[in-house]
């Protein structure tokens, strides 16, 4: 048999395979409906080696370059949606900043926006994906805002309920502080 022929067998064979299997499955088929209110998000990060005195891996300028960004970055506003509340965000942004010579990014100055959905924990995992959402948000877009919205959990419930609250308030931003 020729590779061609075997080539063709076997892709004659999967669509088969897939078309059975699609119909034996058919019965245990769900709701179309996706229930993400019984889901619970996991902050997808995975460390590797400790902590260094100075970063390791590509700068925002070789992010830019790489994805031919623009150099100055975009504006308007980012939503962040995160669980949990981040205590140190606005330092540790401030650190990254320095590293790499990027504009202040504070609540003072409107550009970091912060909302807890209500009264959160603290969770090391969920503050170090914070602050590399925040942080790499405010390195590829520097003169973009920022609104960081903690859910109260990471269930899918309270992470719909943050982003709902994200998308009503984030054009506010240009007037001032969220109350």
């Amino acid at each position: 048999m020729t590779k061609k022929k075997i080539v063709g067998l076997f892709v004659g064979l999967s669509i088969i395979l897939l078309i059975i299997l699609c119909v034996v499955l058919s019965p245990f088929k769900t709701k179309a409906a996706y229930h993400f209110s019984d889901f619970s998000g996991r902050p997808p990060i995975h460390q590797l080696g400790g902590a260094s005195a100075k970063p390791s891996g590509l700068t925002p300028a070789q992010i830019k370059s790489a994805y031919n960004l623009p150099a100055t970055g975009g504006h308007g506003t980012i939503a962040i949606i995160d669980a949990y509340d981040d205590t140190t965000i606005e330092k540790d942004l401030a650190t990254f900043d320095k590293q790499f010579n990027l504009p202040a990014c504070t609540i003072a100055n409107g550009c970091l926006v912060i909302h807890l959905m209500g009264q959160t924990k603290r969770d090391s995992g969920w503050a170090q994906e914070t602050a590399l959402d925040v942080e790499w948000a405010h390195a590829i877009a520097p003169k973009a805002k920022i609104l960081l919205v903690a859910a109260k959990t990471p269930s899918g419930a309270n992470l719909l309920a943050a982003v709902d609250y994200a998308v009503k308030r984030s054009h506010e931003l240009g007037r001032g502080r969220i109350s």
